[in-house]
């Protein structure tokens, strides 16, 4: 049988579609590749996006006092001491965008205006750093971005 140009347009579609087919099928069972959501109930989260708003509205003031740095592997937060007491009661979440296996959280304690996170915990690349508080009846969010 010899193939002419329409036969060969139909095999160079079967073949094109079948590759990828294969690919699409290939990623979706290896447990290898992650596919999972960015956030876990995103919806509740969403559902508290005015007050998460309000309270970085609230952390505006001193947002360009609070320093957060690496030093000697460690993660180093520093709190302006007159903006935030050492009995402020919050959560400390480090957020890793790629792979949130690595997300942890901490409880917020101050020493000395200072919280330090052990670099045992931190692997290198992207994180998104989120402190929440209360204090005076006010909730307080600081957000930053930051690459190990």
């Amino acid at each position: 049988m010899k193939i002419n140009w329409g036969w060969g347009i139909v095999i160079a579609f079967i073949g094109f579609i079948s590759f990828i087919l294969y690919f699409v099928i290939k990623v979706s069972t290896n447990d290898a590749y992650e596919h999972d959501l960015v956030v876990e109930e995103y919806y509740k989260q969403e559902l508290k996006l005015n007050g998460q708003i309000e309270a970085e509205q609230n952390v505006l003031p001193f947002k360009k006092d609070i320093v957060v740095e690496e030093i000697a592997g460690d993660l180093r937060i520093k709190m302006p001491k007159d903006k935030v007491s050492e009995l402020a009661k919050g959560t400390l979440l480090m957020y890793r965008p790629s792979n949130k296996k690595l997300d942890f959280t901490l409880p917020f304690q101050l020493k000395n205006g200072e919280m330090f996170v052990p670099k045992e915990k931190l692997v290198g690349g992207i994180w998104s750093v989120i402190i929440e508080w209360e204090e005076n009846n006010k909730n307080y969010r600081f957000k930053k971005e930051l690459h190990l």
